[in-house]
């Protein structure tokens, strides 16, 4: 299991720094490889700290703002390069996080209105008796038929 989170933290890093490379250039540009390496390291490490913070969805806008934050403040990138760096290392995550999502809800035949369906019938929603039953004919099952009191 260590294993596999190394690698998954190892390619983290790697997206922003070939990000942040692609922005600002490898040697020659702004900083050298081995800044943009410890940088990276440390900006993915601050962003992933920050979208923990219950804030906004999926950490948009927090990962952002630390991983800017952090290269600016140790680095001569510009704001704007380390901006534009960090959405766009966010966006490549969360678009990898959607398409693996949707491969595995593929594979494993989930279905997010299914499980909707299900909540609703376990709570006897519109159409659902509170015993979680269908009910026909537009009525509801705890309605009692007329007594022949004439």
């Amino acid at each position: 299991m260590f294993g596999w989170s190394l690698a998954v933290w190892a390619a983290d890093v790697a997206t922003a720094v070939f990000v942040l490379a692609a922005i600002v250039g490898f040697d020659g540009g702004v900083v050298s490889a081995s800044v943009l390496v410890a940088v990276g390291t440390l900006a993915v490490s601050a962003g992933n700290l920050a979208k923990v913070l219950p804030l906004s969805q999926g950490g948009v806008g927090l990962y952002e703002a630390a991983f800017t934050g952090l290269v600016v403040g140790t680095t001569g990138i510009p704001a704007e390069a380390a901006l534009a760096a960090a959405v766009l290392d966010h966006a490549l995550k969360n678009a990898v996080t959607l398409a693996g999502g949707g491969a595995a809800a593929l594979a494993l035949n989930v279905s997010p209105t299914a499980a909707a369906d299900e909540v609703e019938r376990s709570r006897g929603g519109p159409g659902m008796s509170s015993a979680g039953t269908p009910v026909s004919d537009g009525g509801t099952a705890d309605e009692t038929t007329e007594s022949a009191d004439f």
